[in-house]
């Protein structure tokens, strides 16, 4: 058995949130992989390392992770590759939810589906500005895009 170690440091949507930041990143990282994952390693943990600003998580090192090299799926597979990716993300948000928030949210009368429609909605729109900001930056320079085939 090898256990391999990581360190964890400051996630970097930190700046951009609303909630106080983790007291460990270690602990972040792990507690979300937890949220997130079926079934999880049982030998994840964290510490902290001798200097106290260097933060660590470890696993259980069985790498059988595999890749997708983009550049060789055609439309179709491309289309079927962010299918998955969105099928991944939908299953890491609906494990991470808070259940007793959501059932006490539910029975309290709200509309359920007109605030699943107003936040689709929303999202929705901070794509688009997204998006033309990021045409922007390409049309100004600032961001090199490249054709990849």
């Amino acid at each position: 058995m090898i256990l391999q170690s990581k360190q964890a440091g400051a996630s970097v949507f930190e700046p951009y949130a609303t909630s106080p930041s983790p007291q460990h990143h270690g602990q972040r990282v792990i507690e979300g992989q937890r949220l997130m994952q079926t079934v999880s390693d049982p030998f994840h943990g964290w510490t902290s390392g001798l200097q106290r600003d260097h933060r660590y998580y470890w696993r259980l090192l069985c790498n059988w992770k595999g890749s997708v090299d983009l550049a060789k799926l055609d439309a179709k597979g491309l289309e079927l590759y962010g299918e998955l990716c969105g099928r991944a993300l939908a299953k890491a948000h609906a494990r991470s939810g808070d259940r007793q928030a959501i059932a006490a949210w539910l029975a309290a009368g709200k509309v359920f589906d007109q605030a699943l429609e107003a936040f689709g909605l929303h999202y929705a729109d901070q794509a688009e500005r997204d998006y033309r900001q990021f045409m922007q930056a390409i049309k100004e320079g600032r961001l090199e895009a490249r054709m990849i085939f």
